[in-house]
């Protein structure tokens, strides 16, 4: 409870230090575009580099798909964020596969036997279905790089499982923008809202007393 309530405080103090400070006006699409700009051909290196090592950090993908939107057209973000999604998911696969080996595999769950026997049956279907429903989600690539699905079929099964969801981010970043540059405070002012609720929702919620 204590670091629940720790976790809003810094959110809080963070947002009204941003706020004092203007640090929302840099928030734009002319600040990450005159990055873009500034960065050069260096620019999409960049953004690949900061994606893989974000995986890795278990940053949610979607947020680097959606700058990906609203800095470059579709026609650029789409393979861009396709080839950085697969390089980070491709890069998980194998720290989990070949760097964490058996201490990785000991910590996983009981269910993961019943999931490798699936994979086993039917590798491509079993991964498509699986992006399909999960994404991008990291803990998903350490899981399917402790299995015995070899890596040809997770990159296919993952290419095809993402795409809709790459496709519909990077479309929705040109909207997003347009959002936040009229409405930023009120989505930050939400966000901490949120999470307020969050943690006096979990905090009430223990205290209260089973009939």
């Amino acid at each position: 409870m204590i670091s629940r309530i720790l976790i809003a405080v810094t959110l809080i103090a963070a947002a009204l230090l941003a706020w004092h400070f203007g640090f929302l006006e840099y928030l734009t699409i002319g600040q990450l575009r005159l990055l873009n700009l500034r960065l050069g051909y260096w620019a999409p290196i960049a953004f690949i580099v900061a994606f893989v090592v974000g995986e890795l950090l278990q940053v949610p993908s979607i947020f680097w798909i959606l700058c990906a939107g609203l800095i470059w057209p579709w026609w650029i973000a789409l393979p861009l964020s396709m080839f950085a999604a697969l390089l980070a998911a491709t890069v998980a696969f194998l720290v989990a596969r070949h760097i964490l080996g058996d201490r990785f595999h000991e910590k996983l769950p009981k269910g993961f036997d019943g999931l490798n026997k699936g994979l086993e049956r039917s590798p491509l279907k079993a991964v498509l279905m699986i992006r399909l429903t999960t994404f991008l989600h990291p803990v998903v690539h350490w899981v399917l790089g402790a299995s015995p699905i070899k890596l040809p079929v997770f990159l296919l099964g993952t290419a095809i499982g993402i795409f809709p969801g790459v496709l519909a981010i990077v479309l929705l970043g040109q909207s997003f923008v347009i959002w936040w540059e009229q409405y930023a405070y009120w989505i930050v002012g939400g966000g901490i809202a949120a999470v307020v609720g969050y943690v006096t929702f979990q905090r009430r919620k223990k205290r209260a007393v089973p009939l």
